[in-house]
C-alpha cells in the first residue's frame, strides 16, 4: 500500500493499492465502461435533452437513494414514515475555504499524483480540472448529494453484507431484490463520471442494528483511475480516502472519527437517533453536470414520482453560484407542465 506520490507528505489522505499478483486485481477507471454509453431519448424526447452524465446522475442516483428509503419504510405503519428528500447543493469554495477543502480532500497528493504518473488519458482525466489548476488558486466546485430520511447504508463492513462497500468499492455485485430500481451498475458510474477528477465521498448514517454492533456512522471517499506505474511500480488506479491496517485493507472512518471528518468537509453531522437523519450524503468534487441541466434530467426521469404527493418524494437543486436559490423540481415541472 502507498499513501502518496512526489515529496512526502506530513498527513497522507489517499491510499493507493498497488497491483498484487498474489490478489485479485481490478483497474480503478470503472466509468470507462460506461464512458461512451448514451441516454436515448428518441422523437419528442430529444427536445431540450439533458447531457448524458445529468441524466445518469438524476437517473441512478436518485433511485438507489429512493430504494434505501423504501427499504427503511416498509416496515412501518403509514403515519410513522417520514418523506424523502434528496437535496444536490452545487457549491464554490472560494479563498480560506478552499484552501481547507484543498487540505481535508487531499487533492496536493493527488495533483502530485497525475506529475508522477505522467499520462492523464491513461488515469482516465482529461486535459483540464480541478487539479490541474491547483497552483493558480481558483475556486473549488463541489456537489453536495444529501437525503433526508433515506436509511443509510448499513451493514457491518464484511463485503457483501456492507451497503458502503458495495456502493463505492465493489465491482460486478449487487444485493438488491428483483424488481428493484436502477439500472445494474450504473449507480456508481453515475458518480464517477460526474466528478471531473473521478473522486467520490460518502457520509453515511443509519440506526443501531444488531448485526453491526455499536456503529452508525461510516465515512469512506474513493478516487476511480486508470491502472498506472509510478516510480516503478504497478497500481490498479484505486484509492481510497479512510483508514488502513498493514494489511492495506479498505477501511472506513465510523462513529465520531466519521462525523469529525464529515464536518472537516463542511458536511452537516448526522445523528442516528433523529429518524429524519439517517441516510447519506454524497461529496462529488469538480462536478461534469450543471444545475439547470440536473434539474431538466431530473423533471425528465423522475416526473411521475415529483407529481405523486402521496409518495412523500421530494428532489431539491440549489446552486450557490445563483445566488444560493433552491429550485424544487417538483415546482418547476408543475410550472412547465401547467399545473397549479
Amino acid at each position: 500500500m502507498e499513501q502518496h506520490a512526489g515529496p512526502a507528505s506530513s498527513d497522507p489522505k489517499w491510499c493507493w493499492h498497488p497491483v498484487d499478483a498474489n490478489r485479485p486485481s481490478v483497474s480503478g477507471d470503472l466509468a470507462k465502461v460506461f464512458r461512451n454509453e448514451s441516454v436515448k431519448a428518441p422523437g419528442v424526447f430529444g427536445r431540450d435533452k439533458p447531457a448524458d452524465a445529468a441524466a445518469l446522475l438524476a437517473r441512478e442516483a436518485i433511485q438507489n437513494a429512493w430504494d434505501a428509503a423504501l427499504e427503511a419504510r416498509e416496515p412501518l405503519p403509514p403515519e410513522a414514515r417520514l418523506p424523502f428528500e434528496i437535496r444536490f447543493r452545487f457549491v464554490t469554495a472560494t479563498e480560506d475555504r478552499r484552501d481547507r477543502l484543498v487540505g481535508a480532500l487531499g487533492l496536493g497528493e493527488l495533483a502530485e499524483r497525475v506529475a508522477a504518473a505522467g499520462d492523464r488519458p491513461t488515469l482516465g482525466l482529461d486535459d483540464e480540472d480541478c487539479l490541474s489548476a491547483l497552483a493558480e488558486g481558483g475556486d473549488l466546485r463541489l456537489v453536495e448529494i444529501s437525503e433526508t430520511a433515506g436509511g443509510g447504508m448499513y451493514g457491518p463492513w464484511e463485503g457483501k453484507k456492507s451497503k458502503l462497500w458495495l456502493a463505492l468499492c465493489s465491482s460486478g455485485y449487487t444485493n438488491k431484490p428483483i424488481g428493484g430500481g436502477g439500472s445494474y451498475g450504473y449507480g456508481k458510474a453515475g458518480l464517477i463520471r460526474a466528478s471531473a477528477i473521478r473522486q467520490v465521498v460518502a457520509y453515511t448514517c443509519h440506526e443501531a442494528r444488531a448485526d453491526d454492533r455499536g456503529v452508525t456512522r461510516r465515512l469512506l471517499g474513493m478516487t476511480y483511475w486508470g491502472d498506472h506505474s509510478v516510480d516503478g511500480r504497478d497500481f490498479t488506479g484505486l484509492a481510497h480516502f479512510g483508514r488502513s491496517d498493514d494489511d492495506g485493507r479498505i477501511l472506513p472512518w465510523e462513529n465520531d472519527d466519521a462525523d469529525r471528518v464529515a464536518i472537516e468537509l463542511g458536511l452537516a453531522r448526522r445523528d442516528p437517533e433523529v429518524p429524519e437523519q439517517r441516510g447519506t450524503t454524497m461529496l462529488v468534487t469538480d462536478p461534469t453536470v450543471a444545475a439547470d441541466d440536473l434539474n431538466r434530467a431530473v423533471d425528465r426521469y423522475w416526473w411521475p414520482a415529483l407529481m405523486e404527493t402521496d409518495l412523500q418524494f421530494h428532489v431539491e437543486i440549489e446552486d450557490e453560484s445563483s445566488g444560493g436559490v433552491s429550485l424544487s423540481c417538483c415546482q418547476a415541472f408543475s410550472r412547465r407542465a401547467g399545473v397549479g
